[in-house]
């Protein structure tokens, strides 16, 4: 989505033009620079870039090139990269921990999906995963412990009825707008809301005094490539790992690369499943 948003002119950052987007890929090493040798040629990777993704060659730093595992195809492993890296850092962060009840926004998304799967992994429950009512099944066969459509208007009270009429732990919030307001509101004394998203496009205000009587903490996390190689190094290649041996796993919307416009059409309508890839 935030090719989305680079698109349309809405992303935070700063952009030169002429502008290639997409910054992650996956491909095979073809060539090396100029004292290079590893990954092999031929070796199958995934890469994060500064822009020029949507292309069938790119080049990378080779401090950003990871190599794939046996058995993970490569429309399958970018599901590690930006949005498996995002999800890794939210659950990291917000400190999951067994028995808490989790709120997952926009769950049958690339972040949500894997969010809502490694939520499980730290035995959360209930994880209460939202998306519109096509994609319910998709969220509950990740392992979510309820999946409500939240364009119903009570969906507040399904969320209740979830966690046993209680508010919950933990909100990831990624929609803003009057979906976003509503999230806060159903969060426990003491509970955490992480805000990695705006896909509505719509802010919401905070009743500051309402949190501060509930205590609760709204933490704002982006992935912020650029400064946290190290994050990358460290959880890329167990991502990949997980991707490779079913522990974690995707739903995937393969377009081709000369069908981009469609993708983001697609994104912006709301109509995509998991992980969208440009392939070739």
């Amino acid at each position: 989505f935030a090719d989305v948003m680079m698109r349309k002119g809405s992303y935070p950052a700063q952009i030169s033009y002429p502008h290639t987007l997409g910054f992650e890929v996956s491909g095979i090493v073809t060539a090396h620079g100029q004292g290079i040798s590893e990954p092999a040629l031929g070796t199958p990777v995934v890469a994060l870039l500064s822009h020029g993704g949507y292309a069938e060659y790119v080049t990378a730093p080779a401090a950003s090139v990871t190599p794939i595992p046996a058995g993970l195809d490569l429309a399958k492993a970018t599901a590690a990269l930006v949005q498996g890296l995002t999800a890794y850092g939210l659950i990291e962060i917000a400190d999951v921990q067994a028995d808490q009840a989790v709120l997952v926004q926009a769950a049958a998304g690339g972040v949500g999906t894997l969010a809502v799967q490694l939520a499980k992994q730290e035995r959360a429950s209930p994880v209460i995963g939202l998306a519109s009512q096509g994609k319910l099944d998709l969220i509950r066969s990740l392992g979510a412990d309820a999946a409500l459509d939240y364009t119903q208007p009570d969906w507040t009270d399904r969320v209740l009825e979830a966690n046993g009429g209680q508010r919950v732990d933990l909100v990831l919030e990624a929609v803003g707008g009057a979906t976003g307001k509503k999230s806060l509101e159903l969060v426990n004394q003491g509970g955490l809301v992480m805000i990695y998203g705006m896909a509505s496009g719509e802010p919401f205000e905070l009743n500051t005094l309402d949190l501060i009587m509930r205590g609760v903490t709204i933490t704002p996390y982006s992935l912020s490539l650029g400064s946290n190689s190290d994050y990358v190094r460290r959880v890329l290649p167990k991502l990949l790992a997980l991707l490779a041996k079913g522990a974690i796993t995707t739903e995937l919307q393969v377009f081709g690369l000369d069908q981009a416009a469609e993708a983001h059409a697609a994104l912006e309508n709301r109509q995509t499943r998991g992980k969208v890839v440009l392939g070739m």
